[in-house]
């Protein structure tokens, strides 16, 4: 439970302050451009970093990083009181990519890592509702107590948050044997001890640019072809459906396999965004989209997170974790640059979103074709013989 708290108020910290920045970027005399630039060095930095912390985590146990990161936050926090100047922001942005790329891979790997055996699916599902549910709060504070009482107030706050959850990290306990020196820890990072992960970073990969799709042009889409008051509703719904996967899928994951699962979650997220072909004609389905593509999209990181666990050595969990995580914030870049381009071209068409639609589903009997031997593997705590990767025979089906 200190765990889970820690993370809901880290991970409340980094969703508020990706709503707010651009805000308060805007009051300092920003423009559009130097908008997007802070989201890029933050997303950049984070990325790099990761191929750092990772291996750290695995090196010397993911608590150490999980300090780190939420140390990171708490001071970025406590700066921005003092901040100015645009140059300003930018900097404190590197800082906490600091913190997301050392946090957030220490904290899934101590889930994957203390959950039961047989139940990694449903541990990932809770740790991806904690996650989920900051959302539903987070942003709406912030606006209301900046509205209430100003920046300064408002990052003391934050800093406070940050400080929180920097404490609850302390009784936790490394649950892993730390390699005994870097040699052997890098002869464990080859090639062949990650091959039976290409195909699930793939997919990650996949959702994150429907994600990218979804998250940068719903409004702008609906605002261009309904009447519909306040596009914003689709977020709140997203997280709710989101909430419902991280509830389910995991644990369904556990039961009939993590292949099966994931094509579960790609038939929704493909569904509810091929959906948003029919809004400009019935903008009720507005609705069921977001209730769908948080589904779908929230059920398959929870699996993807659960099948590396399963795919990988526990030696090198925060390593594979924090790839995964690369892999969905280069998808979520993909799909932003990508889509802005066909979308401005095309003038928001609803046929972009419904070949999008058509595309994932057409990806799932692919996913089954290719990787069918993975399935195989059922949840089973991520228990392998040796730092090489390789599954003892026990953990075969």
């Amino acid at each position: 439970m200190g765990l889970f708290t820690s993370v809901f108020l880290i991970f409340s910290y980094n969703n508020i302050f990706m709503t707010i920045t651009p805000v308060y970027l805007m009051k300092l005399g920003g423009n559009q451009f130097l908008v997007g630039l802070q989201s890029a060095i933050f997303l950049i930095s984070a990325i790099g970093l990761r191929f750092f912390f990772g291996p750290l985590a695995d090196v010397k146990g993911p608590k150490l990083t999980m300090f780190i990161g939420a140390g990171a936050f708490l001071a970025a926090g406590i700066l921005f009181i003092f901040s100015s100047h645009v140059w300003e922001v930018f900097f404190l942005r590197f800082i906490q990519a600091i913190g997301l790329a050392a946090y957030f891979p220490g904290a899934t790997t101590t889930v994957m890592n203390g959950a039961p055996e047989g139940m990694v699916g449903r541990y990932v599902g809770i740790y991806r509702l904690v996650t989920t549910s900051t959302l539903l709060f987070g942003p709406v504070f912030a606006l209301g107590l900046i509205a209430a009482q100003g920046y300064e107030v408002y990052y003391l706050i934050m800093a406070v948050v940050a400080l929180i959850g920097l404490l609850l990290i302390l009784p936790i306990h490394n649950r892993i044997q730390p390699f005994n020196n870097n040699r052997k820890y890098r002869h464990s990072l080859t090639i062949e001890n990650f091959k039976g992960t290409f195909v699930i970073y793939f997919t990650t990969f996949v959702f994150a640019i429907g994600y990218g799709l979804l998250f940068n042009f719903t409004i702008l889409f609906v605002t261009a072809h309904t009447n519909i008051s306040n596009p914003g509703q689709f977020y709140t719904l997203f997280a709710i459906g989101g909430i419902i996967a991280s509830l389910t899928l995991g644990m369904m994951s556990d039961k009939i396999g993590r292949l099966r699962a994931m094509t579960f979650a790609l038939f929704f997220l493909g569904i509810g965004i091929g959906g948003f072909y029919f809004i400009p004609g019935a903008s009720s389905l507005f609705y069921l989209s977001g209730l769908f593509t948080g589904f779908g999209y929230s059920g398959g990181i929870v699996i993807s997170v659960a099948w590396i666990g399963d795919s990988v050595s526990q030696r090198i969990r925060s390593t594979a974790l924090s790839f995964h995580q690369n892999c969905i914030d280069l998808g979520i870049a993909f799909g932003s640059s990508t889509f802005g381009i066909v979308l401005g071209k095309f003038n928001y068409s609803p046929m972009i979103f419904a070949c999008m639609g058509i595309g994932l589903i057409a990806y799932m009997p692919i996913l089954l074709h290719s990787n069918r031997k993975i399935d195989r593997i059922r949840s089973n705590g991520g228990d392998f013989s040796g730092s090489n990767g390789e599954m003892d025979r026990e953990s075969r089906l």
